[in-house]
């Protein structure tokens, strides 16, 4: 009998032994496969924009991950900053992907970033991804008015004889009022039309320009204007003719 103890005992700590080892390997295993995926990349939408007036952006970020190889809107867990706050700001601590213009200036190609560390459960480690985008802000933007105007897209590419459209916001500071828009700026031949050409409060239209079939080719800039009541606005987006 205890030479077949004898036998018994040493297979019995080699196979606890190996247990352990295997333990130990799924473990490491499960260690390095089950925390946060890595973030590679963050996409800012709208990418660009052009404002006039002070309407309020209200900005998106998209996180592109490797290891999980998904997208997740991280719109709540980025910081949201642009390269000249004294112009634009991200100033709602309500809604911080909320961008709203001051009215205290303009400018062209403004930087928008959303940050955020690259592995949320450590942020100390030091590693960063940001996004980017950009706008403009219309000079002589008339802060006296209730309104303001925004694009997207600001430009398009279209062949004589085709149509490109834009669609216009139009966010109202205060009250209801009714906004009539008129378009200026056209290549040679070509006509416009706004659906619908007036709106009532804070609300879309769709602005469709029909290029004329002998139009030049070249880049124009249709300036969009807003009136009502309390004045005019001007917006100018881009059109270029192939």
């Amino acid at each position: 009998m205890r030479g077949v103890l004898a036998g018994v005992r040493p297979f019995l700590c080699r196979g606890i032994a190996v247990s352990v080892i295997l333990g130990a390997t799924l473990t490491c295993l499960s260690c390095g496969g089950g925390g946060d995926p890595a973030l590679m990349r963050i996409t800012v939408l709208p990418p660009t924009i052009t404002v006039a007036g002070t309407p309020t952006i209200i900005y998106t970020a998209i996180g592109h991950y490797q290891n999980s190889q998904t997208t997740q809107d991280i719109t709540n867990q980025v910081t949201w900053q642009t390269s000249t706050p004294s112009i634009v700001a991200f100033s709602d601590p309500t809604h911080p992907n909320y961008l709203i213009p001051t009215g205290a200036g303009c400018g062209s190609n403004i930087g928008v970033t959303a940050s955020v560390a690259q592995n949320p459960s450590d942020p100390s480690s030091g590693q960063t991804v940001i996004g980017t985008a950009s706008m403009s802000v219309q000079c002589g933007t008339g802060s006296g008015v209730d309104f303001g105007l925004s694009s997207n897209p600001t430009s398009l590419t279209a062949s004589p004889g085709s149509q490109a459209t834009y669609n216009i916001s139009v966010l109202v500071k205060s009250g209801s009022p009714t906004i009539d828009l008129q378009v200026a700026g056209l290549p040679s031949g070509s006509t416009a039309a706004f659906s619908p050409s007036s709106v009532t409060g804070s609300s879309f239209s769709t602005l469709t320009i029909t290029v004329g079939s002998g139009a030049t080719a070249g880049t124009y800039h249709p300036r969009i204007t807003g009136s009502d009541a309390s004045g005019s606005l001007n917006l100018t987006v881009t059109l270029i003719v192939s």
